[in-house]
């Protein structure tokens, strides 16, 4: 009978054992799956940063194209209105000419 009752204990512990093994291993995988979740989100976050920088760049030029052509044209306005043609070196020869 004590034989019997040992083999259960023996058992009872090896069971306990196993299970505690188990209840690690899953700790351990939900860990992994738990941080590689985070790192999948903070890699999305990152894209969407950058998507959106890229954006914000992308209308900025826009912006300063916008301003550069304007520019341009206001300075052209300028030069018709002084009946100059502006920084042509041969400005005083077409004058001469006319």
């Amino acid at each position: 009978m004590t034989d019997m009752q040992g083999k259960l204990s023996e058992r009872k512990v090896e069971k306990e054992k196993r299970d505690e093994e188990y209840r690690q291993r899953r700790e351990k995988i939900q860990k992994e799956r738990d941080e590689k979740k985070k790192r999948e989100e903070e890699r999305k976050q990152r894209d969407l940063d950058k998507i959106q920088k890229q954006q914000e760049n992308k209308k900025l030029m826009e912006e300063q194209l916008k301003q550069s052509e304007v520019d341009a044209v206001v300075e052209l306005d300028k030069a018709i209105e002084d009946m100059t043609l502006g920084k042509n070196p041969l400005f005083e020869q077409i004058q001469q000419c006319e």
